[in-house]
Protein backbone atom coordinates (compact mmCIF):
# COMPACT_ATOMS: atom_id res chain seq x y z
CA UNK A 1 0.00 0.00 0.00
CA UNK A 2 1.69 3.35 -1.05
CA UNK A 3 2.16 5.35 2.22
CA UNK A 4 1.19 9.67 1.89
CA UNK A 5 4.16 11.30 2.66
CA UNK A 6 2.83 15.28 2.60
CA UNK A 7 1.81 17.20 5.86
CA UNK A 8 -2.07 16.67 6.87
CA UNK A 9 -3.71 19.63 6.23
CA UNK A 10 -4.29 21.95 9.26
CA UNK A 11 -7.69 23.93 10.25
CA UNK A 12 -8.21 26.70 8.21
CA UNK A 13 -5.73 25.90 5.19
CA UNK A 14 -7.23 25.99 1.85
CA UNK A 15 -6.95 23.52 -1.19
CA UNK A 16 -7.05 26.18 -3.47
CA UNK A 17 -5.75 29.82 -4.32
CA UNK A 18 -8.78 32.04 -4.05
CA UNK A 19 -6.77 34.97 -4.22
CA UNK A 20 -4.74 34.04 -7.67
CA UNK A 21 -7.60 35.03 -10.37
CA UNK A 22 -6.68 33.64 -13.42
CA UNK A 23 -9.56 34.66 -15.67
CA UNK A 24 -10.75 38.77 -15.04
CA UNK A 25 -14.40 39.22 -13.68
CA UNK A 26 -16.58 40.05 -16.18
CA UNK A 27 -19.69 42.59 -15.53
CA UNK A 28 -22.22 43.27 -17.70
CA UNK A 29 -21.92 46.57 -19.12
CA UNK A 30 -25.24 48.66 -19.06
CA UNK A 31 -27.83 47.50 -21.37
CA UNK A 32 -25.95 43.91 -22.08
CA UNK A 33 -28.53 41.23 -22.34
CA UNK A 34 -27.29 37.17 -21.67
CA UNK A 35 -29.71 33.95 -23.33
CA UNK A 36 -29.78 31.00 -21.83
CA UNK A 37 -31.07 28.11 -23.76
CA UNK A 38 -32.82 24.69 -22.81
CA UNK A 39 -32.67 22.16 -25.88
CA UNK A 40 -33.84 19.53 -23.40
CA UNK A 41 -37.18 18.93 -21.53
CA UNK A 42 -36.87 21.17 -18.81
CA UNK A 43 -36.04 20.76 -15.35
CA UNK A 44 -34.94 17.00 -16.26
CA UNK A 45 -31.52 16.08 -15.70
CA UNK A 46 -28.50 17.46 -14.96
CA UNK A 47 -28.07 19.77 -18.03
CA UNK A 48 -31.52 21.75 -17.03
CA UNK A 49 -29.40 22.51 -13.34
CA UNK A 50 -26.23 23.45 -14.96
CA UNK A 51 -28.09 26.01 -17.56
CA UNK A 52 -30.03 27.21 -14.62
CA UNK A 53 -26.60 27.92 -12.48
CA UNK A 54 -25.90 29.56 -15.53
CA UNK A 55 -28.51 31.85 -15.81
CA UNK A 56 -28.04 32.70 -11.99
CA UNK A 57 -24.43 33.63 -12.61
CA UNK A 58 -25.06 35.67 -15.43
CA UNK A 59 -27.77 37.80 -13.49
CA UNK A 60 -25.25 38.22 -10.94
CA UNK A 61 -23.12 39.40 -13.10
CA UNK A 62 -25.49 42.45 -14.12
CA UNK A 63 -26.46 40.84 -17.51
CA UNK A 64 -30.78 40.93 -18.31
CA UNK A 65 -30.93 37.58 -18.44
CA UNK A 66 -33.96 35.34 -20.63
CA UNK A 67 -33.97 31.70 -20.60
CA UNK A 68 -35.57 30.31 -24.02
CA UNK A 69 -37.23 26.51 -23.40
CA UNK A 70 -36.57 24.84 -26.94
CA UNK A 71 -37.73 21.32 -26.79
CA UNK A 72 -36.68 18.95 -29.00
CA UNK A 73 -39.87 17.52 -30.95
CA UNK A 74 -42.46 19.17 -28.93
CA UNK A 75 -42.33 22.76 -29.70
CA UNK A 76 -40.27 24.97 -31.62
CA UNK A 77 -39.94 29.28 -30.67
CA UNK A 78 -41.18 31.19 -33.54
CA UNK A 79 -39.16 34.06 -35.07
CA UNK A 80 -39.68 38.00 -34.09
CA UNK A 81 -42.22 36.83 -31.29
CA UNK A 82 -40.54 36.69 -27.71
CA UNK A 83 -41.89 35.32 -24.99
CA UNK A 84 -44.51 32.71 -27.17
CA UNK A 85 -43.83 29.23 -28.03
CA UNK A 86 -45.24 27.63 -30.89
CA UNK A 87 -46.75 24.65 -30.09
CA UNK A 88 -46.39 21.27 -32.41
CA UNK A 89 -49.57 19.09 -32.90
Amino acid sequence: MPAVTAMKHKKGDFLVDYEEKVFEDVKAKPGEKALVTFHTVAFEGSIGFVNLLQATRLKRKGFDTSILLGFQDYCTPPLNTPGQLKVAP
